[in-house]
């Protein structure tokens, strides 16, 4: 795209992947996470991580403050983000 300006997406749509030590804090980070409203997907995964969120909001102040949330609950021993720059598909 030449001289022009790409067009933002009107809502932050962030993958946040997870790992939880030691395990038995599994139930209770799961728990909080459901509780946070702009978490729209939870999924348990294989591999380095334990869980993959999806998380929609509508300003980076308001992303920042969930990821911090997140990161500090007891058992989060680190997370990873992935910010969507571009919807390809999407489903509705």
């Amino acid at each position: 795209m030449r001289g022009g300006r790409v067009k933002p997406l009107r809502e932050i749509v962030a993958f946040v992947s997870i790992s939880i030590m030691p395990r038995s804090y599994y139930p209770e980070v799961l728990k909080r996470i459901k509780e946070i409203e702009e978490v729209e997907e939870i999924y348990g995964v294989t591999g380095e991580y334990d869980l993959l969120l999806r998380i929609k909001v509508n300003d980076m102040k308001t992303f920042s403050e969930r990821l911090g949330l997140i990161s500090s609950l007891r058992g989060v021993s680190k997370t990873y983000t992935m910010l969507v720059v571009d919807a390809i598909k999407e489903r509705p």
